[in-house]
């Protein structure tokens, strides 16, 4: 019969079942299934003590029945069952009712293998000192349609088939001292659950409490106890689904499910159902809001996932004994993306290596709340508020001599010196020191190899973070030391993400590594080896939308390495920095800027083993090395830091990972100030001049009136090359003024005049000629325009490397009228009277750098000229 017994829970599969709390619990019907028994030898049905369940009346069982095989009864109306009563089995309890079910008093029903307490619309109650006891207890209700044997009043049963459709599914109490123990199972079926007084159900393998289709409410308050390997309590469907454990009652297990459609409240205790004290994990779905208000009360658990519509922790300390060493690297990309999605089935998410994991669709708050976890994951969809909130993952990585990138550890005969772990920054290296203070690094005691982000891949470095070295000598020393357990770890892992992110209050998120301890020393204690210090851990904060801190708070996310410990002559090497990875999509005022701390591990701040060595040369190489704090995504131009902020005004930034801004160069040295435009993607930052010199339009360099000025006329040289022509021109007049000048003029004015003749005539024709064609030839009158073909335009500006030109293609309009000789020697003329000559172009030259104004008149008079000789042509 114990085989039977054992076999019977097996085959139910209860723990797959409680391993999957989304598909469970079964049916009714197929716990009926899985659940039937082999025929059995002996049974005896129930009647009513009082005879008035024929007219639906309340039945009344008070007898004392033993040594059967299997006890039933089936009734239509209500049932009672008395203090008196004793029903005792060899294998099989069942007693259905149509109404309700009450036992209470001293009552007891006990069943070597199963009882069944299965009611209709009144439900399932056990109040007083009620005792239900068998292999698997099943209370509630069993379907909606019941074919079996009637027991009446005067002994003769008859076929008969109840109708339960449409009925709601009843409630089950439990209140006083009830309890109910199941050796292997217990199931509770109601469309409410209340456990309250001191009442107990207890089922060492496992412990279901609520419905699948119609349940308004659970609750277990006061010092009642529920108690299993496994308890899962679920309460979903249409009608709210509310699970609360209230006051002072307490769910003991090892694994612990919540599923509701409702809300969800722990306002009560959990502990472990296993003797050596495991903490319990726990698991909540929930659509509603979650809440867990503890404020006298530590809950201590191996494991916490939640996920629900939102999520409130209240004067909460959640402390988690579960380091983070398995964690692999993850993506470039937000797993809280997946987890609000899909849940803990999100493709391409282990879930499982988070001890510590709250998914919410809304909000996301903890308030004075501290938890104490190795990887934590928080996910919000909406708004994730920390309010006076600590998470710390300290200690809680890779133990010393564990993980990749842990310190490596060098022997001697008599003493072993050990380096620190690297993740990012790289740990420092075990010394030795001597009575003078002196420090030398041990050959072979060296920090790990550390890891480099961004490096090229889409990989976070999140895997665990390695602890310092770790080794005893061998053989070991006669005395070890006890406090072994975190010395020398690496940081563990925090990870959050929301849409909108704020903090109010001090907010302090913290992976930090371990110090080195004694791990072992002699029978004079004096220590033989020591351990290094573990390497920081890892924080990624991803914000969406904003960023807000009050102005009372602050935010310090902190990953700096495990310290320098001393061990009279024996000295650790200290932990590297951890890795900070933030995505900001928002814009942070300075004065909010959280605190980041990635600095490698270095000098204890009170280690009196350590003071001797304060400050000597060879102390540097066992400190560790910084950490990193960079962007999750490349920042945008103009941005920089781990926040992604804007450069201030007078900065720039090239964007993606860079930490600090540049010095723009461009403005002037006086009298300019850069603008307040923030976040400029270059050098040239935009700036003003100030008041009372000349408008930055005209005047680029911000020169005060005096200086633009003198700066217009081509400063020192063209002022040089002005006064310089003044005096000449001064000089030459004055020259003339003299006697000596009007001589010389004389005497060359009659070797002159007979070539001036010539040349005055020859000028004067050409002027009336030119003057003939500009009044006949170069007008176009009403005359000519029914002789008018066509219009020849040239090529080029007439300046500079682009003269004037015309092409030496005859136009296809004139050709009928023009011969193609005379039309190419036409355009040679106008190509030679365009033609910039060599001189003129190097004068120009001269005087741009000498007289920039000069220039300019000088090229409009070259142009002029050159335009005069094409017309002539014409």
């Amino acid at each position: 019969a114990e085989e039977e017994v054992h076999k019977e829970c097996d085959d139910y599969d209860i723990d797959t079942a409680f391993q999957r709390p989304n598909k469970w619990p079964l049916g009714e019907e197929q716990l009926v299934r899985a659940l039937e028994e082999p025929p059995l030898w002996t049974e005896f049905r129930l009647h009513c003590s009082n005879g008035k369940d024929e007219t639906n009346g309340t039945c009344v069982i008070n007898v004392s029945v033993k040594g059967y095989d299997k006890i039933s009864g089936v009734f239509k109306g209500d049932v009672v069952i008395t203090s008196n009563a004793e029903i005792f089995a060899n294998y099989v309890v069942e007693i259905q009712a149509r109404g309700n079910m009450h036992v209470n008093g001293s009552a007891h029903i006990n069943a070597g293998r199963r009882v069944n307490l299965w009611a209709g619309e009144g439900g399932v109650n056990l109040t007083d000192q009620a005792n239900v006891t068998a292999s698997i207890v099943i209370l509630g209700r069993r379907a909606q349609t019941i074919n079996a044997t009637i027991s009446s009043s005067d002994n003769v049963d008859h076929e008969e088939t109840l109708e339960l459709a449409g009925t709601p599914l009843g409630p089950v109490t439990l209140d006083g001292n009830a309890a109910v123990t199941g050796y292997q199972c217990v199931y509770v079926f109601g469309g409410r659950a209340d456990i309250a007084g001191d009442a107990s159900v207890t089922g060492e393998r496992g412990v279901m409490v609520g419905a699948q289709e119609v349940c308004t409410q659970i609750t277990i308050s006061d010092k009642a106890t529920v108690e299993g390997k496994v308890v899962a309590i679920r309460c979903t469907g249409n009608s709210g689904g509310k699970i609360a454990l209230h006051d002072n009652a307490t769910v003991k297990a090892s694994e612990i499910y919540v599923n509701s459609t409702g809300d969800v409240d722990i306002e009560s205790w959990l502990k472990s159902e296993s003797s050596n004290d495991d903490n319990p994990a726990l698991h909540v779905t929930s659509t509603g809001t979650f809440t867990i208000n503890l404020s006298n009360f530590i809950l201590r658990i191996s494991r916490l996932v939640a996920k629900a519509g939102s999520i409130v922790l209240e004067s909460v300390k959640i402390q988690s004994n579960l380091s983070s060493c398995m964690k692999n690297s993850a993506k470039n990309s937000d797993i809280c993306q997946q987890v609000l999605e899909q849940g803990e089935e999100a493709p391409h998410v282990d879930v499982s290596l988070f001890d510590f994991m709250l998914a919410a669709n809304h909000l996301l708050r903890l308030h004075s709340t501290s938890v104490q976890a190795g990887s934590m994951l928080l996910c919000s969809g909406d708004a994730l508020d920390l309010q006076t909130t600590s998470l710390d993952a300290s200690t809680l990585g890779c133990k010393c001599g564990k993980g990749t990138g842990h310190g490596r550890t060098n022997c001697t005969q008599d003493s072993c010196y050990s380096g620190g772990g690297s993740l990012i920054g790289c740990g420092g290296s075990g010394a030795t020191g001597d009575e003078q203070g002196r420090v030398k690094p041990v050959p072979g005691a060296s920090a790990g190899p550390n890891q480099s982000w961004p490096a090229g891949t889409d990989l976070l470095p999140t895997m665990g973070s390695p602890g310092g070295g770790c080794k005893t000598p061998d053989p070991p020393c006669s005395v070890s030391a006890s406090s072994v357990g975190l010395a020398g770890a690496g940081g563990g892992l925090i990870w959050l993400s929301g849409n909108d992110v704020s903090v109010v209050g001090d907010a302090n998120l913290t992976a930090i590594g371990g110090q080195g301890a004694v791990l072992a020393a002699d029978n004079k204690s004096q220590p033989c080896s020591i351990s290094g210090g573990g390497a920081g851990g890892q924080i990624i904060l991803w914000s969406y939308n904003t960023l807000t801190i009050d102005g009372q708070g602050k935010l310090r996310l902190s990953v700096t390495g495990g310290p320098i410990f001393c061990g009279q002559n024996l000295i650790s090497g200290a932990g590297g920095g951890g890795f900070i990875g933030i995505h900001n999509a928002g814009n942070l005022e300075p004065e909010s800027i959280p605190l980041l701390d990635f600095l490698g591990g270095g000098m204890p701040d009170e280690e009196e083993p350590c003071q001797s060595f304060y400050r000597q040369p060879g102390l540097e190489h066992t400190k560790g090395q910084p950490g990193i704090a960079l962007p999750l995504l490349p920042c945008s131009p103009g941005l920089f830091g781990a926040f992604c902020q804007k450069c201030q005004r007078g900065k720039w930034s090239p964007g993606n990972y860079s930490l600090t801004c540049q010095d723009c160069t461009n403005k002037p040295p006086s009298n300019a100030n850069y603008s307040e435009i923030t976040g400029w993607p270059n050098k040239s930052c935009p700036y003003t001049c100030t008041r009372g010199v000349p408008n930055i339009l005209i005047n680029k360099d911000c020169q005060d009136a005096l200086s633009f000025v003198f700066g217009f006329f081509g400063g020192v040289r063209g002022v040089t090359a002005i006064m310089s022509c003044l005096v000449v021109l001064a000089g030459f007049l004055l020259w003339r003024r003299t006697g000596k000048g009007k001589r010389r003029c004389c005497r060359k004015r009659h070797a002159e005049t007979s070539r001036d003749t010539g040349r005055q005539h020859r000028r004067r024709n050409w002027g009336q000629h030119e003057e003939s064609c500009q009044g006949t030839d170069l007008v176009f009158t009403k005359s000519k325009l029914p002789y008018h073909v066509c219009r020849v335009y040239l090529d080029g500006k007439n300046r500079g490397p682009l003269p004037w030109h015309l092409s030496e293609r005859l136009p296809e309009v004139v050709e009928p009228l023009v011969m193609a000789e005379k039309w190419d020697s036409f355009a040679q003329a106008v190509n030679n009277a365009a033609k910039i000559h060599k001189r003129g172009h190097a004068l120009e030259a001269i005087l741009s750098f000498l007289y920039p104004p000069l220039a300019s008149i000088c090229s409009f008079w070259h142009a002029r000229q050159r335009s005069r000789r094409v017309r002539r042509c014409v």
